[in-house]
């Protein structure tokens, strides 16, 4: 009975290795203003597309991304404005939520994030499906937090997303694999050990 013990135990480990835990950036231990692309944070890295910096929100500490312009993704009902999110060392990462917000000064503003599953044709997709927390969200290459307008008014518009309490977590593939193969084999030679 000790030994089946140890051997669940093992088994368990393997399973739960890839799936490390969840980490909540905050971005408030950064220092507040122009911060150059692209900003490292722990396992994460963040970049921006369709402007040149990133930059926190005085008020909350929030990252934060804003242009203006008469051109895309600035004006003409176009965008988005992206900051993406990938994993520092290039794995798969899980994605469990984050507060976004955009602003439009002409225009209407629409935003939100997206999630490209790992092994995806970049930059067309394929966005994961499902709500965030599924499976899907559970194997990605990369998170788009985008903000676009429509309805822009004189063909100007001043854009800006925010982000904060990212919520996420890389795994580490080939160490769950590793961990439950050896889970495996020592389950079987427990049994066979047993049955001698």
């Amino acid at each position: 009975m000790k030994n089946l013990t140890l051997s669940l135990s093992l088994l368990l480990a393997g399973l739960f290795a890839g799936t490390a835990q969840a980490v909540t950036i905050t971005f408030d231990a950064q220092s507040l203003g122009s911060i150059s692309n692209p900003l490292v944070i722990g396992d994460f890295t963040f970049y921006a597309s369709g402007a040149d910096i990133i930059e926190e929100s005085p008020g909350d500490n929030a990252l934060q991304l804003s242009g203006s312009g008469s051109t895309s993704p600035f004006g003409d009902d176009a965008g988005p404005l992206i900051i993406s999110m990938v994993s520092t060392s290039g794995n798969p990462f899980a994605f469990y939520g984050a507060d976004v917000s955009g602003t439009s000064l002409n225009g209407t503003a629409d935003s939100g994030y997206y999630g490209l599953v790992a092994g995806g044709a970049h930059p067309l997709g394929p966005y994961a499906a499902g709500a965030v927390g599924t499976g899907d969200w559970g194997n990605l290459d990369e998170v788009r937090f985008e903000v676009y307008s429509y309805g822009v008014v004189g063909g100007f518009d001043a854009l800006s997303i925010t982000i904060d309490n990212v919520n996420a977590s890389v795994v580490p593939v080939p160490a769950a694999v590793w961990l439950f193969g050896s889970a495996l084999a020592g389950l079987g030679w427990m049994r066979r050990k047993s049955k001698v």
